[in-house]
């Protein structure tokens, strides 16, 4: 058991992109863990402003086998893991594990419109 602990961390289910057996994209469930969501952005796409994409960092238990690629839902918005771990590893001068890593992510372009 990692040294930090989230007893309050609500559960967020993640997808893997994989195919059918026609061929077509499909989502199947990976793992359904406690999650930390920090949401950074939304950064702009366009000169206009009309355009955004919001992205931040996800922190879930260490060994929880997640991948790149993988996606979730958080707040209504879908968001997909556009990194592989970090921090996966024990602290190299105690040795704690601390038992969560982060992960950064990307969401959906939006738009809105013009009022």
């Amino acid at each position: 058991m990692g040294l930090i602990q989230a007893p309050y961390a609500p559960q967020v289910a993640f997808e893997r992109p994989t195919e059918d057996a026609d061929g077509n994209a499909a989502w199947v469930p990976v793992a359904t863990v406690p999650a930390v969501v920090e949401l950074t952005g939304p950064g702009l796409e366009s000169g206009s402003g009309t355009t955004y994409a919001q992205g931040g960092t996800v922190f879930v238990p260490r060994g929880s086998a997640l991948k790149v690629g993988d996606r979730f839902e958080y707040g209504g918005s879908k968001y997909m893991l556009a990194g592989g771990p970090n921090g996966d590893m024990d602290h190299p001068f105690t040795g704690t594990d601390f038992g969560w890593v982060s992960y950064t992510f990307i969401g959906q372009i939006a738009r809105w419109g013009r009022g």
